[in-house]
Order: structure tokens, then C-alpha cells, then sequence
């Protein structure tokens, strides 16, 4: 059976409501965009992070209790980051 079709360009009721399935897959599309956005900005930020340390000619730098490390492999550049070491 289909739905009836009311007004313009078949809009149907607004009266559906959501089940807990519709909630956890909304939930789930959610999570899937802000781990897409929060990729892309870790990837702007590692790029700007590799260019300002080629430039500078560093290669560790020790922030926040972490070693960071750049590292050549492959013809392209790798940050690599560590647990500093405790005394």
C-alpha cells in the first residue's frame, strides 16, 4: 500500500513521528559528518604542522607530554607522535 499524497509535489503528513531506530540512525549520520569535518582538520592541521617544521628545520618537537617526530618515508612526510618519557 502507498501513502497518500497531499499538497503540492506529494508532501506527506507531518504527523510521522520518529521511532528509537530513526533516532539512532539520525545519531549515527551525525557522528559520520562530524568525523568527516573533524578528519579534514586534522589533516589542515598536520600539513600546516609539517610545512611551518620543514621550513624551521626541525624535526622533533616535545608539546603537551608528546614527542612529535617528522619523519621522510616514501617520498612523502609522516608525523609521528609518542608518550614522552617520564623521569
Amino acid at each position: 500500500m502507498t501513502a497518500k499524497k497531499k499538497g503540492e509535489a506529494g508532501e506527506l503528513p507531518l504527523d510521522v513521528k520518529v521511532d528509537e531506530v530513526g533516532k539512532a540512525a539520525k545519531a549515527y549520520l551525525k557522528a559520520i559528518d562530524a568525523e568527516g569535518k573533524a578528519k579534514a582538520k586534522k589533516e589542515a592541521a598536520c600539513a600546516v604542522l609539517v610545512e611551518t617544521m620543514r621550513s624551521k628545520k626541525r624535526r622533533t618537537i616535545n608539546v603537551d607530554g608528546k614527542n612529535i617526530t617528522l619523519r621522510h618515508l616514501d617520498a612523502q612526510d609522516v608525523l609521528k607522535v609518542k608518550k614522552a618519557d617520564q623521569k
